[in-house]
């Protein structure tokens, strides 16, 4: 008897989710839209962002003076354009009226949050600036459009976006991660060192718009260098970027200190990886150590 109770009861729950599926795709009825996108414009100026997400490890990530920059579950620089992308869709995502539904029109459907999987969101994600915040929950799918339900700050209403959301916020770290290993944009590069693993360095510098090579750093003698073969050296290595990360990953138990093993393991140790120093005046230098032959073309 219990059962066939338990039974009934799933049915009637099936049978209203059901209905407020078509009741949706109908337009529902004239719902109170408290605003009309995801978010406010000024949120365009962010400074900090959470992703909590319910099938893998969330993303936290800061801006600073220096940019956007991942800080949990890993530390590393952000692709600057990954992070606008997504808060340019959130604050372009117009709320319509016909997807604005109130409480009290899901009660009439005989259904609450918790069915529309906006108890435990597949993403919960909370954008920061300053002392102004806004998050964001977002549920199940809509089966009869390409939507999603979600539940936005204190409103107390749910609302229907794009499902092209999840495609921008439901992602790993590694979606937000800068694959660019050096990153001098806005300076010219005026010195470079490329170190060998014999020990041998070669030093470059730029003087009145003329690069200058020196061979052995120790001997201070400097001889002119074709400015257009170490443009286009320049210009090669600011193209570079990483394919793949091998660490760190954000895997469960993972190390979040490099070792000197670890290197060497893949030829990146001082013995055995080639050096690349960029350095601009009155800046850190900013390095890439080249290893040991990755396969197909690539280097670790």
């Amino acid at each position: 008897m219990n059962n066939r109770r338990n039974i009934i009861y799933l049915a009637v729950g099936i049978v209203a989710l059901v209905l407020f599926h078509i009741y949706l795709s109908l337009g529902g009825a004239a719902g109170l839209t408290k605003r009309d996108s995801v978010l406010d414009k000024k949120m365009l100026a962010a400074d900090a962002i959470s992703i909590e997400r319910s099938c893998g490890p969330g993303v936290e990530l800061k801006k600073t003076d220096g940019g956007w920059g991942i800080t949990s579950p890993y530390s590393a620089d952000a692709d600057e354009s990954a992070v606008a992308k997504m808060l340019d869709f959130l604050v372009a995502c117009k709320i319509e009226e016909r997807s604005t539904y109130t409480e009290k029109e899901l009660a009439k459907c005989n259904l609450r949050r918790s069915d529309l999987g906006l108890d435990n969101p597949a993403v919960k994600l909370r954008i920061s600036r300053g002392a102004d915040c806004e998050v964001v929950h977002i549920g199940d799918r809509l089966s009869t459009t390409n939507e999603v339900y979600a539940a936005i700050g204190g409103d107390s209403c749910v609302y229907l976006l794009d499902s092209r959301v999840l495609g921008l916020v439901d992602v790993p770290a590694e979606a937000f991660r800068s694959r660019k290993l050096i990153v001098r944009e806005s300076l010219p590069i005026t010195m470079f060192d490329i170190k060998r693993p014999d020990g041998r360095l070669l030093r470059m510098r730029k003087s009145d718009g003329l690069w200058m090579c020196c061979g052995d750093s120790d001997s201070g003698r400097y001889s002119p260098a074709s400015n257009l073969r170490v443009g286009e050296f320049l210009s090669c290595l600011g193209k570079i970027v990483a394919r793949d990360f091998v660490w760190p990953v954000g895997a469960e138990g993972e190390s979040q200190l490099v070792t000197v093993p670890m290197l060497a393991g893949y030829g990146l140790d001082t013995e055995s990886g080639v050096t690349i120093t960029v350095r601009d005046r009155g800046l850190p230098p900013n390095q890439v150590v080249l290893g040991d032959d990755a396969g197909d073309g690539l280097v670790y």
